[in-house]
């Protein structure tokens, strides 16, 4: 069960380490300045409440971590922080970029160039945000309390030749294991314990892509 609590850890962890940053040159914004931009939005992803009971039975013991964070996502209307990252930072970016136009594209389940331009109004340009991973997890050490994890990209591109013109990874890691929640007080009252940590993710995010979207 320690095995699979840092294994669960290190792949939320890693997969957004994956990603690699790229911000967009003064001269890049010069040539894209006052073209529309489109928001695109996904699907809500899987969210792992990741147990110790569970833990216990391996590779099905996830698929049942994946089914019970579904259901808690599902029964306590808990918003996927990329929707409300996308909301934050669309006006800052279209003020930078002299947009005209805002438009929105809700929950793609691809975010592949090819499935955006399928999508997106030609000569528009694309800024989504997509969670990579999102879950609760134990700690090796201390089965009764949890952290809250949360990994993200955010992503300006044009899907006319499918370049991405700036990209910015980030994950968040809520809390240590003297301030962790116990399982009991994270999805306590609709879960708003846990609400409000990914809240707190999609700030801290917030604040590391729009210092890091653009150059200078």
């Amino acid at each position: 069960m320690k095995k699979l609590a840092v294994l669960i850890s290190l792949l939320m962890m890693t997969g957004c380490a994956s990603v690699e940053m790229i911000k967009a040159s003064p001269e890049k914004i010069s040539s894209i300045n006052g073209k529309t931009l489109t928001t695109v939005n996904y699907e809500k992803p899987d969210f792992i409440a990741s147990t110790p009971e569970k833990a216990m039975f391996g590779v099905l013991g996830v698929i049942a971590m994946v089914s019970a964070g579904n259901d808690l996502v599902k029964n306590n209307n808990i918003d996927d922080p990329a929707v409300m990252l996308t909301k934050e930072l669309k006006n800052k970016l279209a003020d930078r970029l002299k947009s005209k136009e805002i438009k929105e594209v809700i929950n793609l389940s691809d975010d592949s160039t090819n499935e955006i331009k399928k999508t997106v109004e030609a000569g528009s340009l694309v800024f989504d945000v997509k969670t990579l991973g999102w879950t609760f997890n134990y700690f090796p050490t201390n089965w009764t309390h949890y952290r809250v994890i949360y990994s993200a990209r955010a992503r300006l591109l044009d899907p006319v030749d499918g370049k991405i013109i700036a990209q910015v990874p980030c994950t968040y890691v809520s809390d240590d294991e003297k301030t962790a929640a116990s399982y009991d007080q994270l999805t306590a009252n609709n879960a708003s314990l846990l609400k409000e940590k990914l809240t707190a993710a999609a700030k801290a995010c917030g604040t590391i892509f729009e210092q890091n979207i653009f150059a200078g």
